[in-house]
């Protein structure tokens, strides 16, 4: 619950005489919350996941990243790209195959769950990318998927080798946010999550 406390003080802080302070006004409730969730009790995580082609040949892979064991973690957002060299295309062209981003797809894991791919669907990287392998579209959602606490997370790629560029080195990526939020779990099964003060609460 906000400490009314501080709200009282940033909507103090907000007028100056009789007129308020549109620098401070509209976000006070916003400034209340940040004030009051701390690190150790409420953040944002960022995890990236990579992978790497070297003249055709897999030659990077990024491995599980495990998240803190009293805390869950919950996924809100993903973003990904795709980069090469420029290669020769034939007839003294330059640049890059046509659809190569079209070669890779991937799922995220929950080995917390041991369920799989938490997609239906593997997720194809031209949905993230524009042509070029930029970063175009988030995948971003209103609701969240929350891995259990101290989860591993990975993610399983299937890239048509044969047909990503044979020269260079060729990666695709992806960067997965959202918050991690301390928890604790009874013997008896019950979650246990810490308030903005960091204090117990069933």
């Amino acid at each position: 619950m906000r400490d009314g406390y501080h709200l009282d003080g940033l909507h103090s802080v907000a007028e100056l005489g009789d007129a308020p302070r549109s620098d401070i006004g509209p976000v006070a409730n916003y400034l209340a919350d940040v004030y009051e969730l701390r690190p150790e009790v409420v953040r944002t995580e960022h995890l990236e996941f990579r992978i790497q082609f070297t003249a055709g040949v897999e030659t990077l892979r990024t491995g599980a990243q495990r998240i803190d064991p009293e805390f869950i973690f919950a996924l809100r957002r993903i973003k990904g790209y795709a980069s090469t060299a420029n290669v020769v295309l034939g007839q003294g062209q330059v640049g890059l195959p046509v659809q190569w981003v079209e070669q890779a797809v991937f799922n995220v894991r929950d080995q917390g769950r041991a369920r799989g791919g938490i997609f239906a669907n593997p997720i194809r990287m031209s949905v993230l990318c524009d042509i070029q392998g930029s970063p175009a579209h988030d995948m971003v959602w209103d609701s969240f998927y929350t891995f259990v606490a101290g989860a591993d997370i990975s993610v399983d790629w299937t890239v048509v080798a044969a047909n990503v560029p044979q020269v260079g080195v060729v990666e695709y990526g992806i960067s997965i946010t959202g918050d991690v939020l301390r928890t604790r779990r009874l013997p008896g099964g019950a979650m246990v999550i810490s308030n903005p003060s960091g204090e117990r609460q069933g």
